[in-house]
């Protein structure tokens, strides 16, 4: 059985399932059960088991064996490309129809034609169904009338898996979706994205473990997170995690990740980050970090300016001192000191800023500088804000960090000769 963590995805490629790990996006192949059977899509239930769909027929993956089993069909004409599971363990399936079908009972419901065609994969937001489909776009799904189904977001692309993670910590989601072209993350609340990665992660479908919370309405496993910060030089400092009601007794703790604990209270504490790990409930395994600072230390922000470019240390990280602190040092290990709030050349990860007052209290703040192999500009331009810019300019982008760019006008990858009140993007002149 293989090990599910609340902040995976899941990707079928026509047959092999891929675990992609979050936020690093970096790819492990899991199993090859599917080639030559099915592959459009796959999902995993509230049980953790995992399941597919080739053609009209549903199978449920024995991952320990590495094997298909059949479980049903839905005898239809029409082929059936995505597929979601909700909070009830239904599973949710769509091509050119909507269906449901129950693995307790076996049984299946059609829900009729769709005036949509699904791409190739369903996923949850917020209680609602949503899908890719054949148009570039993102559609909210109506399950009472699948015949009225509506746009929610256009996309510059054509991804066909989504998979949606839930954090048990904060009850927030998060929302990817895969294709052949760069993976991008899907804001449904301000019906938005931007660039999540620009690794080509193909996939004809995408799940996680943690998917069909989703379907929910807004919940979390954790209440509060109280914690308490230590004197400066002292290890008084406490975190405490209070688990929701319907959690209490089914939740463990580590600092470590090897000694655990049913309590959420950690105690004597210095200042410094802290990973927590959370395992069991519906948390399954994630990690959530806690910054103790000292009493009365000076307060820092941590901001990542310039991604890591092409796989090299060209990542830079800027410190703002947030308490308006005189004399102070900001280290990345502790051990080597420098009076200026910038460190550069870094390569793609987590990081933690350390800042040393004069009295020696120190502050801590974290920074993820991605990966990006080129520079991504999402909608910029729209309606009459177009009128602004005069036909066939050249706009110069200042990155936050160094290289700058030059980036002339373009749309869907085509140079325009003027402006239009279309979505419009940017694409560099050269390549970064």
């Amino acid at each position: 059985m293989y090990r599910l963590c609340a902040q995976e995805m899941y990707t079928i490629e026509g047959g092999p399932v891929f675990r992609i790990d979050y936020p690093t996006f970096n790819k492990e192949l899991i199993f090859d059960a599917i080639r030559g059977y099915a592959g459009e899509d796959v999902t995993i239930d509230t049980f953790h088991q995992f399941w597919t769909i080739g053609g009209t027929s549903i199978y449920r993956v024995d991952t320990t064996q590495n094997t298909l089993v059949f479980e049903h069909n839905l005898n239809t004409i029409s082929g059936v490309a995505g597929m979601a599971t909700d909070a009830n363990n239904i599973i949710w399936l769509a091509g050119g129809y909507l269906f449901s079908y129950d693995p307790l009972l076996k049984t299946h419901t059609n829900f009729g034609p769709m005036n949509y065609v699904c791409a190739g994969d369903l996923t949850f937001w917020n209680g609602d169904l949503y899908m890719t489909s054949t148009t570039n776009q993102i559609i909210k799904i109506d399950r009472n009338n699948p015949t009225n189904c509506m746009v929610h977001l256009d996309l510059n692309q054509s991804p066909i898996g989504l998979a949606t993670i839930w954090n048990c910590v904060t009850g927030q989601t998060r929302t990817f979706a895969f294709g052949e072209g760069d993976v991008l993350e899907i804001n449904f609340a301000d019906k938005t994205y931007e660039l999540a990665t620009d690794l080509k992660i193909g996939a004809t479908g995408a799940t996680s473990p943690t998917e069909w919370h989703a379907s929910l309405p807004f919940h979390k496993a954790i209440d509060t997170i109280l914690f308490a910060n230590p004197l400066c030089g002292m290890a008084d400092g406490t975190i405490e995690f209070v688990p929701e009601a319907s959690e209490n007794g089914k939740l463990e703790f580590s600092l470590d990740g090897s000694v655990w604990q049913s309590s959420g209270l950690f105690t004597q504490l210095p200042a410094g980050s802290y990973s927590i790990n959370i395992r069991g409930g519906s948390c399954k395994s994630i990690t959530h970090t806690v910054v103790l600072d000292n009493m009365n230390a000076p307060s820092i922000l941590a901001e990542a300016l310039t991604p890591a470019v092409c796989k090299m240390h060209s990542g830079s990280i800027t410190v703002l001192d947030t308490s308006n602190s005189t004399e102070l040092e900001y280290s990345l290990d502790e051990q080597n000191w420098q009076a200026e709030p910038l460190f550069s050349s870094l390569a793609t990860g987590w990081y933690t800023v350390t800042a040393r007052d004069t009295e020696g209290c120190l502050s801590f703040a974290d920074a993820y500088v991605r990966d990006s192999n080129s520079m991504y500009i999402k909608q910029i331009l729209r309606n009459q804000d177009t009128a602004a810019v005069c036909a066939g300019t050249t706009v110069t982008l200042r990155a936050l960090g160094d290289p700058a760019w030059s980036y002339a006008w373009s749309e869907n990858g085509v140079p325009l000769d003027g402006l239009n009140s279309f979505l419009v993007f940017v694409a560099p002149s050269d390549t970064g």
